[in-house]
């Protein structure tokens, strides 16, 4: 097949847009059975392989005058429409209908954005309805389509019914096939990829099945591999965060619920830390487990958030952590106690002793000297508590005087202060 044979085929003029080639191809593929006309479809992919290739040169000056020196004289059918296989009567319904294989469709959705190449005037993907039992039965993809694009509340009843759609999907015979496991692979993971959260009750199932994971960083990755690898890895922190006995539960409950009002003072005393310390791992690591977060509570917290952060590139800390000025005020507090203690207390008051006189039988009374009073000896106050005094009785003689005599100069030095 020569280069203008397969723009012809494909319906298009020579472009280096690798999009609208891609779109060109569905739209030819959607005409097409594979299984009962094999040479249109092996014809059709080899002319979106040749305009793929050729798409790097169509700007070139001489492109035109290239391929028509390698185009050979292909009689008179230059201009027409070259369309190999039509849809299966069975499936025809009020004049077009979707085939028994339905091929990739261009990105677009009612509830993700487009991009911005992309014009959905020309989306002509149109999900099977539902209403024909009959081609509800044959169509468990345009139902599993119907149900993720759909806006009603997936249910837990729904939910059951997708995985049931997706395990019919691919429990297909047919996946045995290249083509059409590969294909289904691809529509499979393009629904995924569009419809993340409506799809997250299939997703891990898919990614298990198709080995998703496994094919990161290889040649063959699939696009869509690593978004929907890196959901199915925040499912997993999300179920993990669902658990009452996870540290990071109540800041979960916390930012998943809608909050009325500004926050409080108290709220962003207490829950400060916790909470900007989960939203701030879940945008580095989990990205996509902020959608699972009430909005409006996340944009409570944010301006700390950035605060914060400013904070920790400008002195690499989060701020003062009070529990640890809190614990050196309280050994403080011990020491002064330890050190004073006793010293400070006022005596019992007692009546003073009675004046010990010293008889003298040898000299008269007149000369006798005067009453001598004896000193009133008192203890000092302990050094060290009485629990101390019985932990150092354990220690040996030797270690335990000189530790009593560093206690003494410290406790002395203290109070000479």
């Amino acid at each position: 097949m020569t280069p203008k044979q397969a723009w012809k085929l494909l319906g298009i003029a020579p472009t280096s847009d690798k999009r609208a080639i891609k779109k060109a191809y569905a739209a030819k593929l959607k005409a097409i059975d594979p299984d009962k006309d094999p040479k249109a479809f092996l014809d059709l992919r080899q002319g979106l392989d040749i305009a793929t290739v050729e798409a790097n040169y169509v700007e070139q000056e001489s492109y035109a005058a290239d391929i028509e020196r390698m185009e050979p004289d292909y009689q008179a059918a230059a201009d027409e429409d070259i369309s190999s296989a039509s849809f299966s009567p069975d499936l025809i319904s009020d004049g077009e209908a979707p085939s028994d294989f339905m091929p990739l469709p261009e990105q677009h959705s009612p509830h993700f954005a487009a991009d911005d190449d992309y014009d959905d005037d020309d989306a002509d993907y149109q999900p099977y309805d539902g209403t024909d039992p009959e081609l509800a039965k044959d169509h468990p993809r345009n139902r599993l389509a119907n149900m993720l694009w759909g806006d009603d509340p997936l249910t837990a009843a729904l939910q059951d019914e997708a995985r049931a759609l997706y395990t019919e999907i691919i429990s297909d015979p047919r996946m045995d096939e290249i083509d059409y496991g590969s294909q289904t692979e691809d529509w499979l993971g393009w629904m995924i990829n569009q419809t993340m959260r409506r799809s997250d009750c299939i997703l891990p199932l898919a990614v298990d099945h198709f080995k998703w994971r496994d094919k990161l960083g290889g040649i063959h990755t699939p696009w869509y591999a690593e978004a929907i690898v890196g959901r199915a890895r925040d499912l997993r922190r999300l179920n993990a965060l669902q658990n009452p006995a996870h540290h990071g539960h109540a800041a979960y409950v916390r930012l998943s619920q809608p909050h009325e009002g500004p926050l409080t003072a108290f709220e962003k005393l207490r829950f400060k830390n916790d909470t900007l310390e989960l939203l701030r791992v879940t945008r580095r690591d989990f990205p996509t487990l902020e959608w699972d977060m009430d909005a409006e509570t996340v944009a409570l917290w944010q301006p700390m958030l950035e605060t914060q952060d400013a904070k920790i590139a400008a002195t690499g800390s989060k701020g003062t952590s009070w529990w640890r000025i809190g614990f050196f005020i309280y050994l403080f507090l011990m020491v002064i106690g330890y050190v004073f203690d006793g010293n400070d207390k006022p005596s019992t008051p007692n009546a003073p002793p009675a004046p010990v006189i010293l008889p003298s039988d040898s000299k008269p009374a007149e000369e006798a000297q005067p009453p001598v009073l004896s000193p009133v000896v008192t203890a000092p106050p302990p050094l060290l508590p009485a629990e101390f005094k019985s932990a150092l009785d354990t220690i040996d003689p030797e270690e335990r005087k000189k530790l009593m005599e560093q206690v003494r100069k410290a406790l002395e030095e203290t109070k000479a202060k």
